[in-house]
């Protein structure tokens, strides 16, 4: 079950992009910048709880 979930939901996330990539890119790349911002902080969060400011 774990193993298919990642890859399903890329599948259907894919699915979705190539379906509406105009009406929801700006959605889509909010997203995914907060996903990633988010992965970020808590790695940043677990060695220097300060420095919450990284640019990239």
């Amino acid at each position: 079950m774990g193993r298919w979930a990642i890859p399903l939901r890329v599948r259907v996330s894919m699915l979705w992009l190539s379906e509406k990539t105009t009406s929801n890119q700006r959605l889509i790349l909010y997203i995914r910048q907060r996903a990633q911002h988010e992965i970020l902080f808590l790695m940043i969060d677990g060695r220097k709880p300060g420095n919450k400011r990284k640019s990239k």
